[in-house]
């Protein structure tokens, strides 16, 4: 049985070097980056099973937003 673990927002150059993407994500950016619409797969982790999956999200830059902690 799969379940949800994390939902996280991914981008290929984080202001904090902690959370730059893993090689899946990274890969996965690359194809979304291309034109791919989403890429999924399921994967053992530490021997669990999980469903990755990675999708473009439309970037609303005219919309306000909160500052982000980073560069406050």
């Amino acid at each position: 049985m799969l379940k949800q673990e994390r939902i996280c927002n991914q981008t290929p150059t984080p202001i904090n070097p902690v959370n730059a993407p893993d090689p899946w994500e990274r890969e996965a950016l690359e194809s979304i980056f291309e034109g791919v619409e989403e890429v999924s797969e399921i994967t053992d982790i530490d021997g669990k099973r999980y469903l990755r999956f990675l999708k473009a999200t439309a970037n609303r830059r005219r919309m306000p937003s909160v500052p982000c902690p980073a560069r406050l």
